[in-house]
């Protein structure tokens, strides 16, 4: 049975192989997803089935060296017909001159409707007035809470929406030597500033307010966390796949992740589990998450736009994005229904969290900024500064980004 089921396999990648080979246009389209039930893989396969003289071959490269091939592909002038770009990296990339205007192309278009998306997503499509990118998901944190271990203590879900609330449920959970109270992720990457600025949001602060006491309350409770042993100092390194990981493995009562992390948990996690809402800081009471997720994009030097963006077009169509919530992913449309087979509460809560998901930036120097406040971060909860002096330092260091 394993030699047939080998050969059958075999002989379907040869079939494909031979389409892709005699198709009078292939698209080589490049992205970072590698989890088999995202709606991309059966986005690409039908796709193929439409018309058989154009054809997309998917390549899947690790998010750290997609932006860094496609700027080497841009500039040796082999680049892919379209990619799966960072929506927060779009700004960037315009500015350089790397990505095409789609402008036109979305304004005689019959399925590419700025006004079906919700605004985050379509605004991280735009930079200076011009369309670059159609969004093709969106995703943003909220957080999972064993309630198991709630029920023990006495905890209930609703405690959890404040700061106080949170912090003191971390407090409560923490086992010495066995468990955590909270998992988060503040590496010095992208993933430790995308988790950060909800709680600088929800302070009242932002990117270019640094130095201001609200910003400080948000960065002096990572750093209390970690100082009072209620969350581990590994949430330094910790990536926002193993803080998920430590949550599932009963290591952190509570994580803050994304609904990408949906199909690992109901397959892993040995426990009852829900998720809510971020909590909000006491007396502020300012709603935010940060926004995420990819654009598909069109690169400087594709050699067939017109059929680059037909195959965009029919990647963010309801065909294929009404599947978005089978891997955790929200719709970037507001007119699509996606299936909601598996997670409902989730799916309820995510949906929730998402009206008050901003975007990062937009801004082309983000990176740089974001590389700035990762600094901060680590220099705070590390003891290396106090959270006021790595503030001011950043926010100086910010203010010279032009």
């Amino acid at each position: 049975m394993k030699r047939l089921l080998v050969a059958a396999v075999a002989a379907t990648a040869i079939a494909s192989a031979s389409v892709a080979a005699f198709a009078e246009t292939k698209l080589d389209v490049w992205h970072v997803i590698n989890i088999d039930k995202d709606m991309v893989h059966d986005g690409i396969k039908s796709f193929n089935e439409i018309d058989q003289n154009v054809q997309a071959e998917e390549r899947i490269v690790p998010f750290a060296q997609l932006e860094p091939e496609l700027l080497k592909a841009i500039a040796t002038g082999d680049v892919p017909d379209a990619v799966m770009l960072a929506s927060n990296s779009v700004p960037a990339f315009v500015v350089g001159n790397a990505l095409m205007d789609l402008t036109e192309m979305v304004a005689g278009s019959d399925k590419v409707n700025g006004e079906d998306y919700h605004p985050g997503p379509w605004n991280s499509a735009q930079w200076d007035g011009k369309v670059y990118a159609v969004p093709r998901a969106a995703n943003t944190l909220a957080l999972y809470y064993n309630k198991d271990l709630l029920d023990e203590k006495g905890i209930s879900v609703e405690s959890l929406g404040t700061w106080d609330g949170l912090i003191s449920a971390a407090e409560a959970l923490t086992v010495p030597g066995e468990r955590f109270g909270l998992a988060f992720s503040a590496i010095a990457t992208e993933e430790g500033t995308f988790q950060f600025l909800p709680w600088l949001w929800q302070a009242g602060a932002d990117i270019d307010t640094l130095d201001t006491p609200e910003a400080a309350s948000a960065l002096q409770v990572w750093v209390d966390l970690v100082k009072n042993g209620h969350s581990s100092k590994d949430v330094l390194t910790m990536r926002q796949f193993e803080g998920t990981s430590t949550f599932m493995a009963e290591n952190a009562a509570l994580v803050i992740s994304g609904p990408w992390e949906l199909p690992r948990i109901e397959k892993d996690a040995k426990f009852n589990w829900g998720v809510r809402t971020l909590p909000v800081k006491d007396g502020v009471n300012i709603e935010a998450s940060a926004l995420g997720d990819y654009n598909w994009v069109i690169p400087t030097g594709a050699k067939d736009p017109g059929a680059s963006f037909k195959f965009i077009e029919y990647m963010t169509s309801e065909d294929v994005v009404k599947n978005a919530w089978d891997s955790g992913r929200l719709s970037a449309r507001a007119d699509i229904d996606v299936l909601v087979n598996q997670w409902p509460d989730a799916f309820a809560t995510f949906n929730e969290q998402m009206k008050s998901a901003r975007q990062r930036g937009p801004d082309p120097k983000y990176g740089e900024k974001s590389r700035v406040i990762q600094k901060a971060i680590q220099q705070a909860m590390t003891e290396e500064l106090t959270v006021e002096a790595a503030l001011t330092e950043a926010a100086a260091a910010i203010a010279k980004i032009k």
